[in-house]
């Protein structure tokens, strides 16, 4: 429902006004991913800010380490049960079905 709510509420914010931002880039593109978010917000992304985004250490709330697609592997079973309801908002966010 989230997802759905923000999605939704894109097609009412000018596109400048708003940041696309994924969790996975936090893994596998930090530096870029802040760097443009800094840009688009007008602040100024120093080579302080990049050497910390450089040596991100991720946390979580949940059981472990982050660590990407985590849910898939722990939850297995469930996750292919509730594929074909997720299906279109994958889509909708840009994700392509393994």
């Amino acid at each position: 429902m989230a997802n759905r709510l923000a999605l939704d509420a894109m097609q009412q914010v000018p596109s400048q006004q708003w940041i696309h931002l994924r969790y996975e880039d936090i893994f596998e593109r930090p530096v870029e991913m802040f760097r443009e978010a800094f840009e688009q917000l007008g602040v100024p992304f120093t080579e302080a800010l990049q050497r910390r985004c450089a040596n991100l250490q991720p946390t979580s709330i949940v059981r472990g380490k982050p660590v990407k697609q985590k849910w898939k592997e722990r939850n297995a079973g469930e996750v292919e049960r509730i594929l074909p309801m997720i299906r279109d908002m994958q889509a909708r966010l840009g994700y392509q079905e393994d």
